[in-house]
């Protein structure tokens, strides 16, 4: 699990990793049905970040995105 995600649901004592953020992402479509799942995260991510102050989840989820994407672009030009 990536470090920022295990982060976010470590701050809201979840028991069930998986089940809660998948029902994070499923009130997230709820309101907003048309976003991809990119999009979905990165509301639900952004979301706690203001609710909570917690620049700590910003920065891991950007440092995660940037490398993430060195990975991608990488694989494209090859």
């Amino acid at each position: 699990m990536e470090q920022w995600k295990e982060y976010l649901l470590k701050s809201i004592d979840s028991s069930d990793y998986e089940n809660d953020w998948n029902h994070l992402l499923t009130l997230q479509k709820e309101q907003a049905p048309w976003l991809s799942y990119e999009q979905l995260e990165e509301c639900v991510v952004f979301s706690f970040v203001k609710l909570q102050g917690n620049h700590k989840l910003d920065w891991l989820y950007w440092e995660y995105k940037k490398s993430h994407s060195h990975h991608s672009e990488d694989s494209v030009a090859a």
